[in-house]
C-alpha cells in the first residue's frame, strides 16, 4: 500500500475553488428551502387547509364513524409464517398447536446441554 504525504497530492485531485464555492451556495439554498417547508405551513393558511383534510365531520357538522373491521378479519389475519405463507394459514393450521409445555433443546458444543422448559428461561 502506497502512503502519500500532503506534498504528493496532484493539483488535478484538488477541487477547483469555483466548484467548492457553488457547493456551499447550493447547501445554503437547500437548507433554507427545507426549513421554509418545515415551518411554513404552521405560519400561514396552509395549516388550516391541512387540518381540514383530517376532519371527519360531515356537511352537517356531525362526526362520521368509520366502519368497524369484521370480527373474522380481526381474529384470523396474521403476519407470521410459522404455519404457512398465506395470511389465513395460521388461523387454519394452528388449531392443534399446544404452546405449553414448551421446551428448548440445547446441544452441540455447549457447557450445559439438555432440555430446558420455557419457565427456566423466564425466571
Amino acid at each position: 500500500m502506497l502512503i502519500r504525504g500532503p506534498n504528493d497530492i496532484r493539483s488535478s485531485e484538488i477541487t477547483p475553488e469555483g466548484v467548492y464555492i457553488r457547493r456551499r451556495s447550493f447547501l445554503r439554498i437547500t437548507g433554507a428551502a427545507l426549513l421554509a417547508g418545515a415551518i411554513g405551513p404552521a405560519l400561514g393558511p396552509a395549516a388550516c387547509a391541512a387540518e381540514d383534510l383530517n376532519d371527519d365531520r360531515s356537511a352537517d357538522g356531525e362526526v362520521e364513524q368509520e366502519k368497524l373491521t369484521p370480527f373474522e378479519d380481526v381474529t384470523t389475519y396474521n403476519n407470521f409464517y410459522e404455519f404457512g405463507t398465506d395470511k389465513s394459514d395460521p388461523s387454519e393450521m394452528a388449531g392443534s398447536f399446544k404452546p405449553l409445555p414448551w421446551t428448548v433443546r440445547v446441544d452441540g458444543m455447549v457447557g450445559k446441554p439438555g432440555d430446558y422448559a420455557l419457565e427456566d428461561f423466564v425466571k
